[in-house]
């Protein structure tokens, strides 16, 4: 079949496939919670041009001069999106500001990355979360870790991708 694999071949050997679900999620602190489709840009946010939806919640009876994460709905709603994203359920997960927490989800993100980068096809070990192939120092330069995103042979993604031209910067503001 050379280059011309059906979708579904092809997409088993460069591990990408179709993702439909264009929409956005911040959850802060286990007290607020915003979900939508909006970008953050002009023609999401103008209200003259695009679509969109949102929905935001606040998590009552908590006061941001409280110490403690709230325990309440919205710290439910992330603990179960951990959970799918990451294919389990940890006690670490409980205090997402520990340090403790914040080792293990780098762990599984590296790990996930390991396996979708590596020679060898296999499964993602955690879920689906995966580490951005870039590395941060410890004066907040940004390099990629590998020149290409893992893709068949024939075709290559770089990590880093060109300036947009200034036509396809009028059409997203």
């Amino acid at each position: 079949l050379g280059r011309k694999r059906r979708p579904r071949q092809r997409s088993c050997t460069t591990r990408r496939h179709m993702i439909y679900v264009h929409s956005k999620l911040m959850i802060v602190d286990d007290a607020y919670l915003i979900v939508g489709s909006a970008n953050i840009n002009q023609r999401s946010l103008a209200g003259n041009r695009d679509t969109e939806i949102c929905i935001g919640a606040v998590q009552e009876g908590f006061e941001s001069s409280e110490r403690s994460l709230p325990d309440g709905e919205v710290s439910g709603f992330r603990l179960s999106v951990w959970a799918e994203h990451f294919g389990r359920f940890d006690e670490k997960f409980l205090a997402p500001e520990s340090l403790q927490c914040m080792d293990l989800v780098g762990q599984m993100a590296e790990e996930n990355w390991d396996a979708y980068a590596g020679s060898s096809q296999r499964s993602l070990p955690h879920g689906q979360l995966m580490q951005y192939p870039y590395t941060v120092d410890d004066h907040g330069g940004v390099a990629p870790r590998v020149t290409f995103i893992p893709d068949s042979e024939h075709e290559q993604a770089f990590v880093i991708g060109a300036k947009p031209e200034a036509s396809l910067q009028l059409l997203t503001t």
